[in-house]
């Protein structure tokens, strides 16, 4: 498995870049999950390449005035938040990732932003961590997690960066990376689509989320199945009236919800059940067959971590959360899952 670090530690070797300070952390760290240190091989984004000393602040590889969309033209690299990378580092990028499609690696660690940036070409981290990212720059699976830094900092991310090098584990088994394909279906004509709902009735279990603002229910999504999943929306802010259907319509879709609800044959999975089924109760809905929250659930097991839907999908899954994929998605006012 090979393991990218932002920076050297700054007491590291020439030959070993987490020989300094950090090293009992990284090595008990990795002991945890049962990786064997003949197992890895580290590398550095940017390091004494250029400088006889370790390269280790983005002051000294990134600009952020200076340089402009024109001075990189031709770099496979977009803007990092730092800045634009320096001239002078460019081919220690290319290099870093031509080295790392010679050994090909069924996976990729990114340990840090820069790391992940580095070798996804522009990725974030911050929508990516702790899912594989197939990348074209190195070809071959990234999963992105914390650096040792902000660990060794903020000892509530080490359970985090644990899980997510399990995750990779896994996947270092196998090469490639092939997610299971998804449908959502977005219910439009109410007339039409209704029948599909309805067979939601026939299901044993379903998982449910709600999606609100000022008050109101705006979009609830219902799912049969891991891959499958039907969302009605009854939001829609370019209308005036903010109403997605007419009111006939939407009518019909709320009395099927009351009787998909209120079935107690049919059960029915949350997170955090107690804030969406009292927006159910609040529209005169009664929820019966309620069996699991997902948010106590993994709270039971790891109650030092976050408890949000996209966190926990970055744990247990092998997608990223659809609202950090969607730039576009504002946040639900009133319902905090943390």
């Amino acid at each position: 498995m090979i393991i990218v670090l932002d920076y050297p530690e700054r007491r590291a070797s020439e030959t070993d870049p987490i020989s300094g300070a950090y090293t009992h952390e990284i090595h008990s760290l990795f002991e945890e999950t049962g990786l064997a240190p003949e197992d890895i091989e580290f590398f550095c984004v940017f390091d004494n390449q250029l400088e006889e000393h370790f390269t280790r602040s983005n002051k000294e590889t990134f600009d952020p005035e200076t340089l402009t969309l024109s001075d990189f033209e031709n770099s496979a690299w977009p803007r990092y938040d730092a800045g634009w990378v320096k001239p002078q580092y460019v081919p220690r990028l290319h290099n870093l990732c031509k080295t790392i499609k010679e050994r090909k690696p069924n996976v990729v660690v990114a340990m840090g932003k820069i790391a992940f940036w580095a070798v996804t070409s522009g990725a974030r981290l911050t929508d990516h961590r702790g899912t594989p990212y197939f990348s074209e720059t190195v070809e071959t699976k990234v999963v992105g997690t914390s650096g040792l830094s902000a660990f060794t900092k903020d000892w509530s991310l080490r359970p985090i960066v644990i899980a997510d090098i399990n995750k990779a584990i896994a996947h270092s088994k196998f090469p490639g990376f092939k997610p299971k394909e998804r449908n959502v279906y977005k219910v439009t004509d109410p007339l039409r689509d209704l029948p599909h709902l309805r067979n939601l009735l026939k299901e044993e279990l379903v998982a449910v989320d709600v999606e609100t603002e000022a008050c109101q229910i705006t979009c609830i999504s219902i799912s049969p199945s891991e891959t499958e999943s039907y969302v009605i929306p009854f939001w829609n802010k370019d209308n005036l009236n903010y109403h997605q259907f007419k009111e006939e319509e939407e009518l019909l879709l709320w009395k099927f919800l009351f009787e998909l609800m209120s079935n107690v044959n049919v059960n029915k999975v949350f997170h955090n059940a107690t804030y969406d089924v009292s927006y159910f109760r609040h529209h005169g809905i009664p929820t019966l067959g309620v069996i699991e929250d997902t948010m106590l659930m993994h709270h039971s097991l790891s109650p030092e971590m976050q408890k949000s839907l996209g966190f926990l999908g970055s744990l247990y899954c092998d997608v990223s959360a659809w609202k950090t994929l969607n730039k576009k998605t504002k946040k639900s006012i009133n319902k905090k899952d943390e």
